[in-house]
C-alpha cells in the first residue's frame, strides 16, 4: 500500500503543478504583453507627435510657451474612442506650460519624448499618460478563464490517471489472491526458476 500512496501523491503534486501552471501563465503573459503594448503605443505616439512641437519651438523659441491655442492644437490629437488619454508639456524648467487633463483611473502609465530647440537644445518634453485600469480588467478576466480551465484540466488529468491506477492494483490484487489460492490448494513443494533455470 505505501507504493500506492507514492505513486497517488506523486500524481496529484504533478497534476497539481499543471493546473496552477494553465491558470497562472495565460493571464501573466497576456499581462506583461499587454503592459507592453501599452507603453509602446504610449511611447511611440509621444516621439510622433514631438517633431510638431519641436518646430513651433524652433519658430518661436522665446515665446513659443506663450502660444497656448496652436500648443493645445497640437496638443489635442485623437487617439481613438478606445483610449483615454492626458497630455501635458513641459518647459526644459519642468514647469508645466499646458496640458490637455483627463480624468484617468488608477493606475496610470505615462511615456514622454523630449522637445528640442535651435541647435538641437532640449527645450522641454511632452507627456501622454493612459490608463491602465483596462488592461487590469481584462487580466482579470483572462485570470478567470486560467483558472476554471486549471480547475478542469485538474479533474481531468486526476481523474484518469488514478482511475488507471486503481485498475491495475486490483488486477494485481486478483492475480495475487489467485497465486496464493493456487499455493495454499496443492500439497508438494513449489520451486521457482528464472529463465535460465536458476533457483529464485
Amino acid at each position: 500500500m505505501g507504493v500506492i500512496h507514492r505513486i497517488t501523491r506523486v500524481i496529484n503534486l504533478m497534476v497539481a503543478g499543471v493546473a496552477i501552471a494553465i491558470a497562472v501563465f495565460p493571464p501573466a503573459l497576456y499581462s506583461y504583453l499587454s503592459y507592453q503594448n501599452c507603453s509602446t503605443a504610449l511611447k511611440t505616439e509621444a516621439e510622433v507627435i514631438a517633431p510638431a512641437f519641436s518646430g513651433l519651438v524652433t519658430a518661436y523659441p522665446d515665446t513659443w510657451r506663450f502660444r497656448e491655442v496652436q500648443l493645445r492644437t497640437l496638443l489635442s490629437g485623437n487617439p481613438g474612442e478606445e483610449h483615454r488619454e492626458a497630455r501635458r508639456i513641459f518647459d526644459n524648467r519642468n514647469t508645466l506650460v499646458v496640458e490637455i487633463p483627463e480624468p484617468l483611473g488608477s493606475p496610470a502609465l505615462t511615456r514622454s519624448a523630449i522637445l528640442l530647440g535651435p541647435e538641437e537644445t532640449v527645450a522641454g518634453r511632452i507627456e501622454i499618460s493612459r490608463s491602465l485600469r483596462p488592461v487590469l480588467i481584462r487580466t482579470g478576466v483572462v485570470a478567470l478563464g486560467g483558472m476554471l480551465l486549471g480547475f478542469i484540466v485538474f479533474i481531468v488529468l486526476r481523474i484518469f490517471p488514478m482511475r488507471m491506477l486503481r485498475r491495475a492494483q486490483e488486477s494485481f490484487s486478483r492475480e495475487l489472491e489467485l497465486a496464493q489460492m493456487t499455493l495454499h490448494s496443492i500439497h508438494e513443494g513449489v520451486m521457482v526458476t528464472n529463465q535460465e533455470g536458476e533457483v529464485e
